[in-house]
Formats: C-alpha cells, structure tokens, sequence
C-alpha cells in the first residue's frame, strides 16, 4: 500500500511508477495506490490500472477543508 497527499496528475504517475517498483521488488503482483485529496470539489474515485504487468488499485479519498495538506 502507498499513500500519497494528492499533488496532481504528474504525480499520480509518478507514484504508479514508485508502486510498480516496489511491486517488482517484493515479487507481488498488484498493490494499492491511495491519494487523500483535499482541493475543493474533490470526489471519491477507484479505479484499476494495468501497468507493466501490475494491477494497481487506485483510490483518490477527499479530505474536508480542515485537514488540509
């Protein structure tokens, strides 16, 4: 599991690429990749991306205006 404070796009895919590493480190085939977003009008999204023969379980969790990062 790899929980980052969401920083955009970019930093999305880095964060893909650093859980694929890990991935391809432990011998694992799929991990989860969670984000807590605290911009406004943020909303709860899962998704799942193949990526260089990983699957990553991708969350993006809103957080409220008082937690911001």
């Amino acid at each position: 599991i790899e929980c980052k404070v969401w920083r955009g796009a970019a930093y999305r895919e880095e964060g893909r690429q650093q859980l694929v590493n890990y991935l391809k480190n432990e011998g694992l085939a799929h991990g989860y990749l969670v984000f807590f977003n605290s911009t406004q009008r943020a909303a709860y999204s899962f998704s799942t991306v193949d990526l260089l023969e990983k699957q990553i379980y991708e969350y993006l969790i809103p957080l409220p205006e008082q937690f911001d990062a």
